[in-house]
């Protein structure tokens, strides 16, 4: 497929229609994408082997320098988001990131009717156990961001952030161990020295006078005393924000023998309610009730003709899922990679007065990243029912159209 089409300064959107699951990858050029409800934008990490979510459904993104393959559009409903390890077991003989270096092969079972089963591979041992302040500094006014070296390629990596009081880092939170660190790693500060004011006025409204004035290039002597340029609102002087001597170390590494991660590598196509896989652990000595549940990433299909009818319901009443999330331990929904993101429930309108039964419940947004079978409520009756109806909603994935348009340059 071409996007230009036959005209020399571009043409109009155009649309792009994925069902559950598919792929499409942005051929090369530049363009402007305006994603559907269930669709991300993806471009591939090439140091790190993995893609990074960076648009996100009804976003609209400008993509440039596509070659062809390191930008996709994926619908992700009726997907595979994520793994949660529920035991990390123990046994196993070797530390390492997939199953090349561990030995541990991860099955999802059979694929879902003319759909395609997931993949993924595990990663054992090499988490952190802990932060430690050993020196919490002084002069800090905003908390500065916590950095924590990579693990090799495959692994993921750790996070933390701490807090403040009195200019000093007080205290640390190890937000993600991480997985497959071989070697403990390090742990650096950045203070955020140009953040604007958190109120009020700057501690010195007045820069110093060797700032350089807006509208001249600063020198690039690397003279504190000239950077940065001035900027209005900024907190000065730039020193004394920035914080001094503090000091946080890794307490080392845990885990071994144990699964401390596991990393989506296709979600598959096809789940639905009725068909989340189990996930299975062979080789590499893992044992000792390692387990783990599937993270689905699914959106309402219909409102099932299970349940009963009712009575008495007003027509154009609304109705709503709840984010139907995983039961057991909270799951992190964070961020640009993981693939697990905070659900959006589904919504739509009742058309008969019978309430939820066969197609009488119309779906106006079928949701996103729903990972169980979600319940289904009205809200704000016009008129109390007589009987109260009840439904199974239907999950799985749903067709959904974004719309790309070549960027052209004047």
């Amino acid at each position: 497929m071409r996007i230009g089409g036959a005209f020399p300064f571009g043409q109009a959107n155009v649309p792009v229609g994925l069902a559950g699951g598919e792929q499409w990858y942005l051929p090369p050029g530049n363009f402007y994408v305006q994603l559907g409800s269930v669709t991300l934008l993806q471009v591939f990490d090439a140091i790190n082997q993995i893609w990074r979510n960076i648009g996100f459904p009804g976003g609209n993104v400008q993509v440039t320098s596509a070659d062809g393959f390191n930008y996709r559009l994926i619908n992700f409903s009726g997907v595979v988001g994520g793994i949660q390890i529920t035991a990390a077991g123990s046994g196993a003989t070797v530390n390492g990131i997939g199953s090349a270096q561990n030995g541990v092969s991860i099955g999802f079972g059979a694929a879902p009717v003319n759909g395609i089963a997931a993949s993924a591979y595990a990663i054992t041992g090499g988490k952190l156990s802990g932060l430690t302040i050993a020196n919490g500094g002084s002069g800090f006014v905003f908390p500065p961001v916590l950095l924590i070296d990579a693990p090799p390629i495959g692994g993921i990596q750790a996070t933390a952030t701490c807090t403040i009081s009195g200019g000093a880092i007080n205290a640390v939170t190890l937000q993600n161990a991480g997985a497959g660190y071989t070697a403990t790693p390090n742990c650096y500060i950045v203070p955020q020295y140009l953040l604007p004011v958190q109120g009020g006025l700057p501690i010195n409204a007045t820069p110093p006078a060797s700032v350089i004035p807006p509208g001249l290039i600063a020198p690039l002597s690397g003279s504190l005393s000239s950077q940065p340029p001035f900027m209005p609102g900024v907190q000065w002087p730039a020193a004394a924000i920035a914080g001094t001597g503090a000091s946080i170390t890794v307490n080392g590494l845990t885990g071994s023998g144990t699964l401390t991660g596991a990393v989506v590598t296709q979600p598959g196509v096809g789940y639905t309610g009725t068909t989340i896989p189990s996930i299975t652990f062979t080789g590499g000595g893992l044992a000792g009730g390692v387990a783990a549940t599937a993270i689905m990433s699914m959106s309402v299909q219909s409102l099932g003709t299970a349940g009963t009818a009712g009575a008495g319901y007003t027509v154009g009443t609304p109705w709503i899922s709840d984010i139907a999330e995983l039961a057991g331990p909270p799951v992190t929904t964070t961020d640009f990679c993981n693939g697990v993101f905070q659900p959006r429930p589904a919504r739509g309108r009742i058309a008969a007065t019978t309430g939820f039964t066969g197609t009488a419940a119309i779906v106006e947004d079928p949701g996103f990243g729903l990972q169980a079978v979600p319940n289904i409520g009205t809200t704000l009756f016009t008129t109390q029912p007589a009987t109260v109806s009840t439904t199974t909603a239907v999950v799985g994935g749903v067709f959904d159209i974004s719309l790309v348009q070549p960027a052209v340059e004047d």
